[in-house]
């Protein structure tokens, strides 16, 4: 792994990682957070012919982006044009050459005037979760600390329609 200087608040970042798929040879890559779980099939999306594709978001962090518009990181489709050791490479420069807090920073940054922005529903967050966008959702994302897996009751983490949907 090439070194990547950014601020990591704390935390460790796995998600370092991200950076690593554009060196991979597949004709496509869908990225997926583990904390997300699918509702509905995203097979048509595979069809989609532009390079990037994925969700926009709100996420305050990415305020230091020049951008008016950001995407989330968790969901994206990779297309093989943007799968070679050149973008990689470029990826990496453009990682080091200013302080970026994450990944999706770096990303964001490198990829925006490129991304093709996905209806929400292929990644909504658990609290943007309500009567009017479930049956529509198609990826749901458990982002923060509470995830049904951790083996608190349902009930404990979410709101009454959370818990009645996901059951």
């Amino acid at each position: 792994f090439k070194k990547i200087s950014y601020c990591t608040i704390n935390k460790t970042y796995n998600a370092n990682n991200r950076l690593e798929i554009f060196k991979l040879n597949y004709d496509k890559i869908v990225l997926v957070d583990c904390d997300i779980i699918f509702k509905g099939s995203i097979l048509h999306l595979l069809k989609n012919k532009n390079a990037f594709l994925a969700v926009s978001t709100s996420k305050q962090h990415l305020k230091s982006v020049n951008s008016k518009k950001y995407f989330d990181a968790g969901f994206m489709i990779i297309g093989k044009q943007l799968l070679n050791s050149s973008i990689y490479n470029q990826l990496i420069n453009h990682s080091n050459s200013k302080k970026f807090r994450d990944d999706e920073e770096i990303l964001n940054s490198f990829f925006n005037k490129n991304v093709r922005f996905l209806n929400k529903k292929y990644n909504t967050l658990i609290h943007e979760l309500n009567y009017k966008n479930f049956d529509e959702c198609v990826a749901l994302q458990f982002v923060g600390e509470n995830k049904p897996w951790h083996g608190n009751k349902i009930a404990d983490c979410f709101d009454s329609f959370t818990v009645k949907e996901i059951n």
